[in-house]
C-alpha cells in the first residue's frame, strides 16, 4: 500500500470520528421546547419537567456546561485525540518491526486505539472543564469567613 493509499485512509478515519464527536455533542444540547398539532387540531407541547426534577439540582452545577472553559475543553481533547492518533499511526505503520504484521490486523488495531483515545479525550475535557467549576478549599464556603 502506497503513501496516497495511506493518507486517504487517515483522512477517512479522522472525518469519521469528528463527524461523530460532532454529532454526539450536538445530542447533549438541551432541545427547544416545541409544540406540535394533535389530529384534532389542538396544540400539544412535550412537558418540561425532568426527569429527576425532585433532586435538588446546585446553581453552580447546573451552569457548568456552559461554563468558559468549554472551548478549552473541546480543544484539549481534540488535541489528545488527535495526538495519541498520530503517535499510535506511527508505531503501528512506521515501526520496521511491525511490518510483518498484516496491514488489516494494524488497520484493526488502529480503530481499537480510536476507541480509547476517544474515551481519554473525554477525560481530559472533563478535567478542563472541571477545573473552572471545582470551587477551592478556601473558597469553598459559599458564605464566607
Amino acid at each position: 500500500m502506497d503513501h496516497t493509499v495511506r493518507f486517504i485512509i487517515l483522512a477517512l478515519v479522522i472525518a469519521v470520528s469528528l463527524l461523530r464527536a460532532i454529532r454526539r455533542s450536538s445530542a447533549n444540547r438541551p432541545q427547544p421546547d416545541s409544540t406540535r398539532e394533535t389530529p384534532g387540531g389542538a396544540t400539544a407541547s412535550r412537558p418540561t419537567t425532568a426527569p429527576n426534577a425532585g433532586a435538588a439540582v446546585s446553581p453552580i452545577e447546573a451552569d457548568a456546561g456552559n461554563s468558559p472553559n468549554r472551548f478549552a475543553a473541546v480543544l484539549v481533547a481534540a488535541l489528545v485525540w488527535l495526538a495519541g492518533n498520530v503517535a499510535v499511526w506511527l508505531c503501528l505503520f512506521e515501526l520496521p518491526a511491525l511490518e510483518v504484521a498484516p496491514k488489516s490486523w494494524r488497520f484493526a488495531a488502529l480503530v481499537f486505539a480510536n476507541i480509547v483515545l476517544t474515551a481519554l479525550a473525554r477525560v481530559a475535557a472533563a478535567r478542563v472543564r472541571g477545573l473552572a467549576v471545582r470551587p477551592t478549599p478556601a473558597s469553598s464556603n459559599p458564605i464566607g469567613e
